[in-house]
């Protein structure tokens, strides 16, 4: 086995237990994410049951927007505050 080889195979070994552990960090934080919005949306189904589907909707809408507002918020701090 030639040094290339012998070094490609290690580092290999090596990423194979990060590797997995992102891939579960990940599945995790999607159970995570998708309990969050199970319980929020319980809870504005319990006030006002009348109006579900406004209110899952206002919900849904807040929630992209935070998102996105919370994304640039990061994008910026990466890029002038991180440094």
């Amino acid at each position: 086995m030639s040094s290339s080889a012998s070094r490609m195979a290690y580092t290999a070994a090596l990423a194979t237990p990060s590797l997995i552990a992102l891939v579960c960090g990940v599945i995790l934080l999607d159970f995570a994410v998708q309990a969050v919005h199970v319980t929020n949306q319980s809870l504005v189904f319990a006030a006002r049951p009348d109006a579900q589907s406004r209110m899952v909707g206002a919900y849904m809408c807040f929630y992209s927007v935070g998102s996105a507002l919370g994304a640039a918020a990061a994008t910026q701090f990466m890029r002038y505050g991180a440094g």
